[in-house]
């Protein structure tokens, strides 16, 4: 098998847009070789199901806390103190993923729903979470061996930002800060020494579990995703490349990236910190000798500098095109058929009408089936 060359896309040869989209391998292509080409969508309840079984896919990521309450996939139980299998509904899930010979993914949520309608806040920036996230780690393994035992299963985590939001008033209390009613309110210096407490946390917890997949045999790929920038409303992390370099530091392999083309939409240089666009995200990726396990694919307005419309409502999730992630169709899917990273559409299927969603699928297979055929010429 021959090695796709950037040299066959006219986009690459462009001098104007040329260092912007310079290919930085990340992988050896050779290493996998043998994985198929993936696409795939969101799965944010069991009911989409129907709009999912005639499109050209094969992968779905499911975010466990968007499934109603009658959906739940598994819930946890605090008189336990464990989380327990709804088998009913996962029957339905692994139907569907068995008939269609689908690749599963998971997006791990920030909040866990509870068998008494309540619900947990977990967070890899918090150590006392840590047990109870290797408890749902290990559930995952379970469910992966049930729906797809040779298949391995990508589960993508956010850095530590939602406990800045959920925790603020501790926050507060413990850096004996004082009429701050906003994060945007906090002395930058101070602001940092927080930022970085949740992020040695993170850190600490992405090495231990990455030591815990390798030792149990547990065939799950980790990609840490990258964040938007903060705004008004949202106090964010991972946003930054210096966020990712205490994250990722001496983290086992199985511990890598999921890159969110939508994110990237609303991040921003701030204080002479390197923009987290996709050539940063390489550039640091190729340094630390990580890799790409997971694209979420979207688009929105990208960053404002308009106070009012700076919101995590910013980030709308669209269906992806070139015309605003520049290089989409050449450059992003180039690495989804080069190096085999899952293309996953982080759309809102709500949002978008079947024949729409058809559509779009269609098209970027055929885009990517393309491209590899342009691989083995």
């Amino acid at each position: 098998m021959s090695v796709l060359t950037l040299e066959k896309f006219s986009i690459f040869n462009d001098k104007k847009i040329e260092k912007n989209f310079e290919y930085i391998p990340l992988r050896d292509p050779l290493e996998v070789a043998d994985l198929p080409i993936r696409l795939g969508t969101h799965l944010r309840k069991l009911d989409d199901i129907k709009k999912l079984e005639n499109l050209p896919i094969n992968i779905i990521e499911i975010k466990p806390e968007q499934f109603s309450s009658s959906e739940k996939l598994f819930l946890w139980n605090k008189d336990t103190k464990r989380f327990e299998k709804n088998e009913r509904n996962l029957e339905k899930l692994f139907e569907f993923i068995k008939k269609k010979k689908i690749f599963l993914q998971v997006h791990l949520p920030d909040k866990f729903d509870a068998k008494d309608k309540s619900y947990i806040n977990l967070s890899p920036g918090e150590n006392q979470d840590h047990k109870i996230l290797f408890q749902c780690f290990e559930l995952l393994e379970d469910i992966r061996r049930e729906c797809n035992p040779s298949n391995e299963l990508i589960v993508t985590v956010h850095p530590p930002y939602s406990i800045l939001k959920y925790k603020f008033k501790e926050i507060l209390e413990k850096y004996k800060l004082e009429n701050i009613e906003n994060h945007l309110e906090i002395p930058l210096e101070k602001k940092k020494e927080i930022e970085k407490e949740f992020l040695l946390n993170a850190n600490k917890f992405f090495i231990e579990l990455g030591n815990m997949i390798q030792d149990k045999g547990w065939n799950i790929k980790i990609g840490v995703e990258n964040q938007a920038h903060s705004s008004k409303d949202s106090w964010n992390v991972g946003n930054k490349i210096s966020d990712f370099e205490i994250l990722m530091q001496n983290t086992p392999d199985s511990i890598q990236l999921t890159f969110d083309t939508g994110h990237s939409l609303l991040s921003r240089d701030e204080q002479e910190e390197k923009i987290l666009r996709f050539r940063e995200f390489t550039e640091f990726a190729k340094t630390y000798k990580k890799y790409l396990v997971n694209y979420h694919f979207h688009e929105n307005d990208s960053w404002t500098n308009d106070p009012e419309k700076q919101s995590y409502k910013a980030d709308l999730h669209r269906p992806p095109t070139d015309k605003i992630i520049p290089g989409f169709k050449n450059y992003h899917l180039f690495r989804c058929v080069n190096e085999k990273v899952p293309a996953t559409l982080e759309i809102s299927l709500s949002k978008i009408k079947p024949p729409e969603l058809l559509l779009l699928t269609t098209e970027l297979k055929k885009d990517l089936e393309k491209l590899s055929t342009k691989a083995n010429l």
